[in-house]
């Protein structure tokens, strides 16, 4: 998706899955392989000459016509099979090949298709989902995720398409039944656009980060509020205050070089913008080739909930972790994976949110860390066959 969406074009994705739904630096272990990889020892799910694309994926659509479940009389399309399956300690995934296919657009789309897929065994597992379109040309592209509950998908996170691809990382599901949609948005395309989704078990890690802060909070003011800057609604706005502003931390995340951010939810009343109490924001950039950020937000064990966002600098309305939500990690922490723009500038954003109605949120001042690890990632399509 390009830089311009905004979050009204995510909410009508939403809307558009919400008719089914039922409810609302460290590479680690990676070994290097190429997430988009055929992948040895996986069964190709296809049958004869019914697939529409031609690529060395474990699967290859071949419903065209019919997977879109979310189409306008709601009666027509269903997931398609895909006979896949991921498990906790998997090494090899599976690729899934498809095309945005203009003959299938709608108002409201270019085309949409889904792919259903199991998560086996008894242990949750940590997804990293990412769709590769072959054109340049056309990058009006989103990707979702959706579990099926009582047979009805219930959406857990979208990535757009930023750079080259649409990520879904750090996203820990339980076993269970799975759809993963491959979206693109009006206009459609002239011609078919083929793409490919990975789907692997999440082996990048970013752990907190144990030296010292590279950035401490020290402008948030006598009342808290000094660094304020944004008030999470729906959408997203600047706070009403001329004298708030995030504070200026001058680094520039480059790959691979981790980097901790450092600060204290305070004590506050009387916030009547948002549900949150004290919020702290951060001015930032990425380097000239970085292109995937994961952040780890931590604290002490503590009745308080803590969430982050990730803005683009005076843009509260382009909100990067819009629908992807943040996972939870050991000890409390949230963890938020997404691609990024290259020499971007960002705020960073972190606030305990206030459920004192149900004897939540009480529990501070609260100290907190947030660990940025940056990557450069340029996913490549598989072959054809």
């Amino acid at each position: 998706m390009t830089q311009d969406c905004t979050l009204a074009r995510w909410a009508a994705a939403l809307a558009l899955a919400g008719t089914f739904a039922c409810s609302g630096g460290d590479d680690g272990d990676d070994d290097g392989a190429p997430l988009l990889d055929a992948g040895a020892g996986q069964v190709d799910a296809f049958l004869g000459d019914a697939a529409v694309v031609d690529c060395t994926g474990d699967h290859r659509e071949s419903e065209d016509g019919s997977n879109n479940p979310f189409g306008a009389d709601n009666q027509n399309g269903t997931a398609e099979g895909t006979g896949l399956s991921l498990a906790a300690g998997s090494r090899a995934g599976f690729t899934i090949c498809g095309q945005i296919d203009p003959r299938q657009a709608t108002d409201l789309v270019a085309d949409y298709d889904a792919f259903e897929f199991t998560v086996d065994g008894e242990a949750p597992v940590n997804l990293r989902i990412e769709l590769v379109a072959a054109s340049g040309a056309y990058d009006q592209l989103g990707l979702h995720l959706f579990r099926v509950q009582d047979g009805l998908p219930v959406p857990l996170a979208t990535g757009p398409y930023r750079n080259g691809y649409a990520l879904i990382a750090g996203k820990v599901v339980d076993p269970g039944t799975y759809w993963v949609g491959a979206l693109g948005w009006p206009p459609a395309p002239d011609g078919p656009i083929g793409y490919a989704i990975s789907v692997v078990e999440n082996r990048l890690s970013c752990p907190r980060a144990e030296a010292a802060p590279t950035y401490m909070e020290i402008h948030d003011g006598l009342d808290n509020r000094g660094n304020d800057t944004v008030a999470v609604g729906r959408p997203p706005v600047l706070t009403a205050a001329e004298t708030d502003a995030p504070e200026e931390t001058n680094l520039t995340l480059e790959p691979d070089e981790v980097r901790l951010v450092a600060g204290t939810s305070a004590v506050v009343t009387d916030v009547p913008e948002d549900s949150y109490l004290d919020r702290d924001a951060y001015a930032l950039a990425t380097g000239p080739s970085t292109t995937e950020l994961e952040l780890r937000l931590s604290w002490d064990d503590g009745d308080v909930d803590l969430d982050l966002y990730l803005f683009e600098a005076g843009r509260p309305d382009h909100d990067y972790s819009v629908a992807l939500g943040t996972s939870p990690g050991g000890n409390l922490d949230e963890v938020l994976t997404l691609n990024v723009d290259p020499g971007r500038s960002y705020w960073l954003w972190v606030a305990a949110f206030d459920d004192t109605m149900q004897g939540g949120a009480t529990d501070l001042p609260r100290d907190y860390g947030v660990t940025l690890c940056p990557r450069e990632h340029a996913p490549a399509l598989p072959a054809s066959r």
